[in-house]
């Protein structure tokens, strides 16, 4: 039995990553139904690019803004397939595109497919945001297709591959100007705190510009010319992050509602905050101090703005998402906590219990280990069967 395990196990291991990632995200999201943003996305697409499609439309007559690329792909494929077909199989190729990156960021830190699955189903589909409400693998949105190049871009960037890491960052805000944004903010602070030239940062820095510039100026002349803020007396800021989006954005819409929606989160993430800036440091293992380094950058970003969001009452500095990235945050610290109980706290438990075994005569040293790594595994596999499927929208 002990023999058919550890094959099983080995065996398992050896499967593709990036297969079991997508089985488990269409396992857990696949269907029909409309979920989300899609059904207006989608909907903004096909006019897009059909205008005739419902003539004389004005709450679909909307500029592409920045949904530009979605809009042209999205508002295509529409003109040939339903809209219930384009959930499933958008997000069927979103998924497999979206794990390639996600498998390369797990096998860069040397997690098993074992460790991986269980990190996956248990841990990040259910809790995909630690506040504001963002998530990467849910539906096919407009974010979702970024967030491709997103994981692409933070892979390149613990990689040390700091030009590749930014063009894919360019890449991504193509597709979502503020999920781009974002990943350039972060390559700009890890770079600066990775030691980097601050001659090479500004290089960077400008090749973004320089690549994004025609997508700016695209953007600015839709939202910033002739679109005052204010109409007929009422701030359509407040309205955008206060009224329609709070649950991204006005995170202290209310005390009620910050205490209902948001404290758990807000709460968490400034305790894991607090372990990044006095705890986490002293793991010297190269690989937890770059992940340390990453989610100082996220978390200071996102306890700044939180402080931001409580004296914008406007909503109009909380229109660029700050919260966006805590999604990034869930992913990452979750590896970062695996990877400490993965080379600190599990060798620590596993000789414990091997010295136990052995003043008992029970068994070797090194048997004993290998009966608590089997032990583990069978558990981490146990786990998974047990909650797959667990995140399972209504298809």
């Amino acid at each position: 039995m002990k023999n058919t395990m550890e094959t099983f196990i080995r065996w398992f291991n050896k499967r593709s990553t990036v297969f079991l990632l997508f089985v488990i995200a269409m396992a857990n999201y696949a269907g029909f139904k409309l979920y989300g943003g899609e059904e207006h996305y989608f909907a903004f697409a096909r006019e897009f690019m059909d205008p005739d499609w419902i003539a004389g439309s004005e709450c679909l007559t909307h500029p592409a803004g920045g949904n530009l690329l979605f809009e042209i792909i999205a508002g295509f494929l529409l003109r040939y397939i339903s809209f219930e077909y384009l959930a499933f199989f958008g997000r069927a190729v979103n998924f497999l595109l979206l794990s390639y990156p996600v498998a390369r960021i797990f096998r860069y830190f040397r997690f098993t497919n074992i460790e991986i699955v269980f990190i996956f189903q248990l841990f990040y589909l259910p809790h995909q945001w630690i506040f504001g409400s963002e998530w990467v693998f849910q539906n096919l949105e407009v974010k979702t297709l970024s967030y491709i190049f997103v994981f692409y871009s933070l892979y390149a960037l613990l990689k040390e591959k700091n030009k590749q890491s930014l063009i894919l960052a360019v890449l991504a805000t193509y597709f979502h100007f503020l999920a781009g944004g974002w990943t350039f903010f972060i390559i700009i602070c890890y770079t600066l705190f990775s030691g980097i030239n601050l001659k090479k940062i500004t290089v960077l820095a400008a090749l973004y510009l320089l690549l994004t510039a025609p997508f700016i100026i695209y953007l600015a002349k839709i939202y910033f010319t002739n679109n005052p803020a204010i109409i007929n007396g009422i701030n359509t800021n407040w309205v955008y992050s206060y009224e329609r989006l709070p649950h991204h954005l006005a995170i202290f819409k209310s005390w009620d509602y910050f205490v209902w929606k948001h404290a758990r989160g807000v709460i968490i993430t400034l305790i894991l905050y607090g372990l990044c800036l006095f705890y986490f440091r002293r793991f010297k293992h190269p690989k937890i101090i770059q992940l340390n380094r990453l989610n100082l950058i996220l978390f200071t970003q996102q306890v700044f703005f939180l402080i931001v969001a409580v004296f914008d009452r406007n909503g109009t500095i909380l229109k660029v998402y700050p919260f966006r990235t805590s999604t990034l945050s869930s992913f990452f610290i979750l590896i970062e906590l695996a990877l400490i109980l993965k080379n600190h706290t599990f060798p620590w438990m596993a000789n414990r219990f091997a010295l136990m075994r052995l003043k008992a005569k029970k068994s070797s040293f090194p048997e004993s280990k290998r009966t608590w790594y089997l032990g583990m595994n069978s558990l981490f596999l146990l786990l998974f069967l047990v909650f797959f499927t667990s995140e399972c929208v209504q298809t």
